[in-house]
Order: C-alpha cells, then structure tokens, then sequence
C-alpha cells in the first residue's frame, strides 16, 4: 500500500462542463488528498448527491448544461444533506452573480483566473466542514484587503470597512498582498495598481 493510499481521502463533486474529460483540476485537488467527481450538468449534480455517495465539498461553474449554476444553489435546498458549495467560474467578476450565488447558500465566490492554487485553498478551508458551517462561517469572515504602498490611505481604508461591519487588513506589497490572498479569499479587495517593485497589474 502506498503513502497516498493509505491517506484519507476526501470526495468532491465538481459540476462544469470544461472539467469533464480534462485532469488539471482533478490532479490539482488530487495533491492536496481529494478524490473528485466531474459531471458537466445540474440534473447530474443532484442524481449524484441524492445517490449512495456522500460528497464533503461541490465546486460549481455557473454555466451549465440546462439549469444553470445558481438555480442548482436554489435546487440543493431541498435535499435533505448537502455539502458545503464553492462556485469556481469564468465570471467571478460579476457582481450581480457573486450575490445571488452567496444567497443561495454559497460559502466562495472564485474567479478561475485566480488559478488552481487559490481553488486549492478555498477548499482546504472548508474540508470537513457541513454546509450549515461552512455559509456561516462565511459570513462571519466577509473582508476586506487593501494592497497600498502609502500607510495613511490602508489605515483610512481599513477603518471605513471595519465600520462597515468587515474584517479589515492590509499589505504594502504586491507579493505580501498576493500571500495573504492564498490564505483566506477576501470579499473585497481594494488594489493600488502603482506600487514600488511588482505593481498591481503583475
């Protein structure tokens, strides 16, 4: 029996299109003890999660074939055990979609172009966490990150979020910024594109 073998391994159901047939996204969660699931539509999804198998995670693309990604959010309420719902997809910069994923019950909202790495954290996170858990811990983590060279304007930032209800911090670099970024996905992120050294744009 090898290492890896003999390692728990953690079942994730990934619902997208582009993930079925294709290893990156499979090998990549493999690395951290996760054995996955790709299937490419809702109605799949829920045979799968209404079926024998008990899934610790579902990492989601809003396109689907039929009923898209935030309709199958809406449909995992009426299961009687679901896992925690990470949506991992090509329109993380929509606003719009970002909140009505996260009033479904989405616990992160991903950009893909953040990359397998920062997928690979997220779902560190939430391993072994319920649903119910996972949504409110969440929500008790909304935050903020502000990524400014200039000390005064983080500390102003920082203070207005924290005002507003947010955790708040902050890094005067874009390598400290981007450290802190693979640690905990902050909700809001506020980025000095003109920075000594890598700018914000790198």
């Amino acid at each position: 029996m090898t290492d890896r073998d003999a390692t728990p391994q953690h079942p994730i159901l990934i619902v997208d299109p582009d993930s079925v047939g294709l290893t990156d996204l499979p090998e990549s969660l493999a690395r951290i003890q996760c054995e996955v699931t790709c299937v490419g539509s809702a109605s799949e999804a829920l045979e799968a999660l209404e079926g024998e198998g008990a899934y610790e995670l579902l990492i989601l693309e809003i396109d689907l074939t039929g009923r898209n990604g935030i309709e199958l959010l809406g449909d995992l309420s009426g299961l009687s055990s679901c896992p925690p719902a990470i949506v991992f997809t090509r329109h993380g910069d929509n606003d719009l979609l970002r909140r009505r994923a996260l009033e479904r019950g989405a616990v992160e909202f991903l950009d893909k172009s953040m990359g397998l790495d920062a997928l690979q954290a997220t779902v560190r996170r939430h391993i072994g966490t319920t649903r119910t858990a996972a949504v409110a811990s969440a929500r008790r983590g909304d935050h903020a990150l502000i990524i400014d060279d200039e000390p005064v304007i983080c500390e102003l930032i920082a203070k207005f979020m924290r005002q507003q209800g947010y955790e708040a911090e902050y890094a005067h670099t874009a390598d400290a910024g981007r450290d802190l970024i693979m640690k905990e996905i902050p909700l809001i992120l506020f980025l000095d594109i003109q920075m000594p050294g890598r700018s914000g744009l790198d």
